[in-house]
């Protein structure tokens, strides 16, 4: 089995939203961030909402895409009908003089079948819960910077969420669905690629509001590259910044000693000697 790994590589989308357009946006919502019914019949009074926190934070998201290629050949007996119901008999024009019994309106040939099996997975996944997020694919495609030094990326007056999930299960996670069991009497080509895995943090400005009459809190998210908002259950302020690294990031690569692929119960020993490092190049390029 050839196993090829490409490079990991960390990247950080390009805000299309300013601070300031962001606290303007806001500022806007504040008379409709509590809900509808809110806005319709319990009308807050210009004032009675504040915005009393607020930060710019990068929240992390992984992009792996990976696919697989078996070929290999099958040694087979065919079983052909014959349409004469009184025939004997097959004389096979290929082959000259080769004489084929008729048993049970049929004829038995042995031949040597090519298959070939190709597989393709590409995921888009949030860093901090491991589930699917499609809906961040377009990001993919938009303009964005490369982290040569992950260490140094410490934006000012900003929070940076490290990711919970690393890039060896959501790998495994994928290949396992690649995977599968054949019969094959000769492999040709077993070749398995992981052709992407690439974090990225995307800028996220979030924003708390206070009804003070009422008491009442509500967080409000507006995506900094796609400028659309929501409001959601995660406060303002509730994670830190983490130092972040390669090692905390990445572990799977040319520096892992195993890579354990679950599925058809088949172990991958993979070392600096196996994985061989594909070109780098951009997503989706």
């Amino acid at each position: 089995m050839e196993f090829r790994v490409a490079p990991e590589r960390v990247f950080v989308l390009t805000p299309s939203l300013t601070w300031d357009a962001a606290k303007e946006k806001a500022w806007g919502q504040k008379a409709s961030v509590f809900g509808t019914l809110s806005s319709l019949v319990f009308r807050p009074a210009g004032d009675d909402v504040q915005i009393t926190k607020s930060e710019l934070r990068y929240e992390p998201f992984w992009h792996i895409d990976c696919r697989s290629e078996l070929e290999y050949e099958v040694r087979e007996t065919l079983s052909i009908p014959v349409k004469n119901p009184t025939a004997q008999y097959v004389t096979l024009e290929v082959t000259g003089d080769q004489r084929l019994d008729v048993v049970n309106g049929a004829v038995q040939l042995a031949g040597v079948t090519r298959c070939r099996d190709s597989h393709h997975r590409e995921a888009v996944v949030d860093g901090m819960t491991g589930t699917p997020r499609p809906d961040l694919a377009p990001n993919l495609k938009r303009p964005m910077t490369e982290l040569r030094e992950v260490d140094s990326f410490a934006p000012q007056d900003a929070v940076v969420w490290a990711p919970e999930f690393r890039s060896s299960f959501l790998v495994r996670q994928e290949l396992s669905q690649l995977m599968t069991a054949v019969q094959a009497d000769t492999i040709i080509t077993d070749t398995v690629e992981v052709s992407s895995i690439a974090l990225f943090f995307r800028p996220v400005y979030a924003f708390e509001y206070l009804w003070r009459s009422k008491q009442k809190t509500q967080s409000l998210e507006i995506d900094g590259v796609t400028a659309e908002s929501k409001t959601t259950s995660t406060s303002v302020g509730s994670r830190v910044s983490r130092r972040l690294s390669k090692e905390l990031l990445f572990d799977i690569g040319a520096d892992a000693v195993d890579l354990l692929v679950p599925g058809g119960g088949i172990a991958m020993k993979v070392g600096r000697a196996v994985i061989r490092r594909s070109e780098s190049k951009p997503p989706h390029a």
